[in-house]
């Protein structure tokens, strides 16, 4: 189990861009870029039940199959992508992470492998990951 902030990614030209954070009530009015929920199905959840949580539905209007397209279409302005930090390093000269005040998201991470690779780069993403 990781404990991970939440922020929302927005493109350059977004009202929200500019800010050092946004609440999370300040979502109930923007459209929202997310994952295909069986491509992170914890992490759809943990963002659909924080928006339960202050009172408000979710507006999923884009559903995208993978991270890289979800802060694509997030900086084409096609709505707001919600992401935890580990995805800041695929922040690009159009989007923009802003963080969303007292906003942390909990869910496992899953690591799976062949046991027959035999790659060194694989033992140290899991020591990285259990250190």
């Amino acid at each position: 189990m990781t404990n991970s902030n939440l922020y929302a990614v927005v493109s350059v030209r977004h009202k929200f861009a500019k800010r050092e954070s946004i609440s999370i009530n300040e979502l109930k009015d923007e459209k929202i870029v997310i994952f295909e929920r069986k491509q992170a199905p914890e992490l759809f959840d943990s963002i659909t039940n924080l928006c339960f949580k202050e009172g408000f539905i979710p507006n999923f209007a884009e559903f995208r199959d993978d991270m890289e397209s979800v802060i694509m279409a997030a900086g084409l302005g096609e709505g707001i992508a919600l992401m935890d930090e580990t995805a800041k390093i695929l922040e690009t000269e159009y989007t923009v992470f802003v963080p969303i005040d007292d906003c942390e998201i909990n869910y496992n991470w899953y690591l799976t492998w062949h046991k027959e690779n035999k790659n060194p780069c694989i033992k140290i993403v899991v020591d990285s990951i259990y250190s």
